[in-house]
């Protein structure tokens, strides 16, 4: 018995952990800008013969979505920067309409665009934080 709530003890504190970190920087706003490259890349280059692209559009798609992969990341690592981020998330999600099979289908391009407002309207809850 003594076991199980050492382990539930354990599994609570992380879980805390994780919420603290979470609610400490624009989560959300990451995890858009990393899940819109990501469809913008599965759209262009997955099985769906009628949308692969190949050649310079192809090499646009995989820059455009890496690009926001990094952006969200970055947005998630440095708080400070979730400005220079976001706009830079828009700008490409505006980007992927005419260069990325118009935006992954649009799916890419709403969540890019998503995240980066949501960078951009982010404020921390806490002065001492920022």
């Amino acid at each position: 018995m003594r076991r199980a709530s050492h382990r539930a003890a354990g599994f609570a504190h992380r879980w805390r952990r994780w919420r603290a970190w979470r609610r400490a920087r624009p989560f959300a706003a990451g995890l858009l800008m990393i899940t819109g490259g990501t469809v913008l890349v599965a759209v262009s280059w997955g099985d769906l013969g009628l949308l692969r692209m190949t050649g310079t559009a192809g090499a646009a798609t995989w820059g455009i979505g890496g690009l926001l992969v990094v952006a969200g990341l970055t947005t998630w690592a440095d708080r400070a920067r979730r400005h220079f981020t976001g706009t830079l998330a828009l700008v490409l999600a505006l980007t992927s309409l005419v260069a990325a099979n118009l935006g992954g289908l649009l799916l890419g391009f709403l969540l890019a665009a998503t995240g980066g407002c949501l960078a951009l309207a982010w404020v921390p809850g806490d002065p001492d934080e920022a």
